[in-house]
C-alpha cells in the first residue's frame, strides 16, 4: 500500500501542470486613442450616441485612471498598432440607459480592448460597468449615470494595464 501511494505522489509530481493565463509585465507607459470610437454606433440608442460625449468621456477618465496609475500615457488620432512600443486600441461596444431619476437608472458601459506590444497584440479583455447613479441619482440626469460608467471603466483598464491578462474579463463582465 506504501508503494502505491508512493507512486502515486510521484506521479502527480511528475505529471505536466495544466496551462495557466499568466499576467504580462506591467505596462509603464502606453498609446492611446484621442476619443474611444463606438464600436457600432448605429446599433446604439441614437440619444446617447450623439448627447452624451462618451467616446471623449472615456478617455478623458481613462487619462485620469492613468495619471492616478503613475502610467505614461500619449494620446494620438489614430491608435494603430505601430504607434508606439505599448499601444492600447479601445472601442465602446455597447452603451444602454434604461429607466431614469424618477423610476430609477439602469445604465451600462461595455469597452473593449487590445493591448499590441511592438506591433503585435498580447492581451486582450472586455470590461463592463454598471450604474444607478449612486448618491442624489435622482438628480442626475441619464449622460452623467453613464460618465460615472466611464470613470470606473477608466480605473478597471488602469487596474488591467498593471499586469495585462489576455481575455480578461474587467468590472462587471465577470
Amino acid at each position: 500500500m506504501r508503494k502505491l501511494i508512493t507512486g502515486i505522489l510521484l506521479f502527480v509530481a511528475m505529471a505536466p501542470a495544466p496551462a495557466l493565463v499568466l499576467a504580462q509585465d506591467a505596462v509603464k507607459s502606453v498609446v492611446i486613442p484621442e476619443q474611444v470610437a463606438f464600436s457600432n454606433p448605429d446599433a446604439m440608442d441614437t440619444a446617447i450616441v450623439k448627447e452624451c460625449a462618451l467616446p471623449q468621456r472615456m478617455h478623458d477618465t481613462l487619462v485620469q485612471a492613468l495619471n492616478a496609475a503613475g502610467i505614461e500615457h500619449k494620446s494620438v488620432a489614430d491608435a494603430q498598432p505601430k504607434a508606439g512600443a505599448n499601444v492600447l486600441q479601445l472601442e465602446i461596444a455597447s452603451a444602454s440607459s434604461g429607466g431614469n431619476a424618477f423610476t430609477g437608472h439602469h445604465k451600462t458601459v461595455t469597452v473593449t480592448g487590445k493591448l499590441f506590444q511592438n506591433g503585435k497584440q498580447t492581451a486582450k479583455f472586455v470590461a463592463t460597468r454598471a450604474s444607478g447613479g449612486g448618491f442624489g441619482a435622482g438628480f442626475k440626469g441619464s449622460c452623467a449615470v453613464l460618465g460615472r460608467c466611464t470613470v470606473t471603466l477608466g480605473q478597471d483598464i488602469a487596474r488591467w494595464l498593471a499586469a495585462p491578462v489576455d481575455g480578461a474579463k474587467l468590472g462587471d463582465a465577470r
